[in-house]
């Protein structure tokens, strides 16, 4: 998927599907009993980033969502994984 794809799915992410969302992350990997550690290994990044996505303390990089995007089965939406405001 091209950079300007991942960039205009992150655009049209509404407040509809902020609010409505499937499933985040962190519910996904309890689900399928993921662990922080092997999803990195899935990934190819570091176990305390998977947790900072996991926590939404930080939005992953396009071509991550779109990995775990397909790892969930689409199961997780766009919006489950931008930050949470403070």
């Amino acid at each position: 998927m091209s950079t300007g794809k991942i960039h205009k799915m992150l655009i049209d992410v509404t407040a509809h599907d902020v609010h409505n969302s499937i499933m985040t992350l962190d519910q996904f990997m309890r689900d399928v009993n993921l662990t922080d550690m092997r999803l990195a290994q899935i990934i190819g990044r570091d176990r305390s980033t998977v947790g900072r996505y996991r926590t939404r303390k930080v939005s992953p990089p396009g071509n991550i969502i779109v990995k775990l995007l397909d790892l969930s089965n689409n199961e997780i939406t766009v919006a489950d994984l931008l930050p949470v405001a403070k």
